[in-house]
């Protein structure tokens, strides 16, 4: 039975709502990385802001000369806390490919996973979601690369060809959009590894209409998020302590809504392609007779 486009995002939606208990562990993990990285600035700012004159009207906004001094006076924190925000980061894209793998499998099936099952489901594939993603990276470094050879900030094609610079987002799109389902083919597919990723390309071609429309409608709901959270700030009264924790409150509850919206992404795209697959039965010669 073939499932279109709002189907999928829809049953994807549901999905994710009925596995709530991986949607709070997600927003567990994120918590814990983020305080890890923001910890040691904590202590930094309190000390660098209360000794500042501009410290008080921070509240009405950013500062940038306040910040310039404050990144030339530590300087040596910064240089030294570099190799380790590297490393917490590359061991957070390790988890997240780690929990794609369980996502897509959870997501594929009606019945709701265990969380050993799901890490175990995210373990047995991290090594060939690794290798997309790895490829994945490389191709979007490359065509980076042939618009922005030097490496320059701002690239010059943008304000010399803003046109052109901007034509490589549909191509970075289309990108992610096939690595997307070759990763969900990998997680889903009974195959060995290069018929999954030959299976996952293929879908995404034999299938451009809904592969694109579940794409798009998961980025619609994504950028909703941070849409309202931007209607929030502007409406927000930031400079009173009240204001203050009603925007701390409000800020998790849009770090939830995003975590949310990923997870619809990897819920449509499994139902999608666990539905829509077209499975090739092999004859052999005695079921002819």
């Amino acid at each position: 039975m073939n499932t279109n486009v709002l189907e999928a995002v829809i049953s994807g939606i549901k999905r994710s709502i009925r596995d709530w208990r991986l949607w709070v562990g997600v927003y567990i993990f994120n918590l814990m990385f983020a305080a890890v990285l923001s910890l040691p600035f904590a202590e930094i700012f309190v000390k660098d802001i209360s000794r500042s004159f501009v410290g008080k009207d921070l509240m009405n906004g950013f500062n940038y000369k306040w910040f310039a001094s404050f990144v030339g006076n530590n300087a040596d924190f910064f240089k030294a806390f570099v190799p380790q925000v590297i490393f917490i980061l590359t061991i957070y894209a390790f988890a997240e490919i780690l929990f794609a793998g369980g996502f897509y499998s959870g997501y594929s099936g009606k019945v709701k996973m265990k969380f050993g099952e799901f890490l175990s489901r995210g373990t047995k594939f991290f090594f060939p979601l690794l290798a997309v993603t790895a490829t994945e990276c490389a191709i979007l470094f490359s065509m980076f690369l042939l618009i922005n050879p030097d490496l320059s900030y701002p690239p010059r094609e943008l304000t010399a060809a803003p046109l052109f610079y901007y034509s490589i987002i549909p191509l970075v799109m289309i990108v992610s959009l096939f690595a997307d389902f070759t990763r969900a083919a990998i997680v889903i597919d009974g195959d060995n590894l290069g018929n999954k990723i030959k299976h996952g390309v293929s879908f995404t071609i034999l299938h451009p209409l809904s592969t694109t429309g579940v794409y798009a409608c998961c980025l619609l709901i994504s950028a909703v998020v941070p849409a309202l959270y931007f209607a929030f700030y502007q409406i927000n009264d930031s400079t009173t302590a009240e204001g203050i924790f009603i925007e701390i409150v409000f800020s998790q509850i849009f770090v939830l809504l995003r975590i949310f919206s990923k997870l619809i992404f990897y819920a449509a795209e499994a139902i999608l392609y666990k539905e829509n697959q077209i499975e090739v039965i092999k004859v052999k010669p005695e079921m002819l007779e």
